[in-house]
């Protein structure tokens, strides 16, 4: 069994690109760290995403069948990964 390795992006920046570079088949709502977020998987890593990391819009799901992928970023997340 492969030990699943989990990302904890320190900045919007960092999550958005963690969605956009890989795809994510799973996320649910979980505490780690006694902080509240949003975690996407897949077979081999996650990411932790807290609550209020993100601005608002900065997200939006995504066509699974396309992209394998169930979020990518919007036109503000794209502007915040370029920032």
């Amino acid at each position: 069994m492969v030990k699943m390795k989990s990302f904890y992006p320190q900045t919007a920046a960092e999550a958005l690109k963690w969605i956009r570079d890989n795809e994510h088949f799973e996320g649910y709502v979980a505490t780690r760290n006694e902080q509240q977020g949003l975690v996407l998987r897949n077979d081999s890593n996650d990411c932790f995403i807290p609550q209020g990391l993100l601005p608002e819009g900065a997200m939006q799901p995504s066509d699974y069948e396309a992209t394998k992928r169930m979020f990518e970023p919007t036109e503000i997340g794209l502007a915040l990964i370029a920032a």
